[in-house]
């Protein structure tokens, strides 16, 4: 499988002060990836340094083996990432499956941002 995503050593800051130490992410062509972890553990910084959204970043990232950590946020959202927000309330009355893949019908490729 080729590999997409990579994600070495990956350091976060929000100015001075760090909030992300030394995260290692790979990302197989084809699969979808849940980063999860308690309130405060650093899921959304990641996905912010990632799509260069207000943080510092160090460490290597690369998206389908080209160096991203310091390309422009503009050119990163061209190379087709994805983020799914948290939404307080959207999910009542869904089942699992529901919650996690949107309303019937909707296809899971375009909701992940594959289609």
């Amino acid at each position: 499988m080729t590999q997409r995503l990579e994600i070495r050593n990956l350091a976060v800051a929000y100015g001075r002060t760090a909030v992300v130490h030394g995260i290692d992410l790979h990302v197989q062509a084809g699969e979808m990836v849940a980063l999860l972890g308690a309130n405060g553990a650093g899921k959304t910084s990641i996905l912010r340094a990632i799509s260069h959204q207000q943080v510092t970043a160090k460490g290597t990232l690369r998206f389908e083996g080209q160096d991203i950590i310091d390309m422009a946020a503009p050119a990163i959202a061209l190379a087709e990432s994805d983020q799914a927000r948290q939404q307080a309330g959207t999910t009542a009355g869904l089942t699992a499956a529901g919650a996690m893949f949107g309303p019937v019908g909707a296809g899971v490729g375009a909701l992940a941002g594959m289609a």
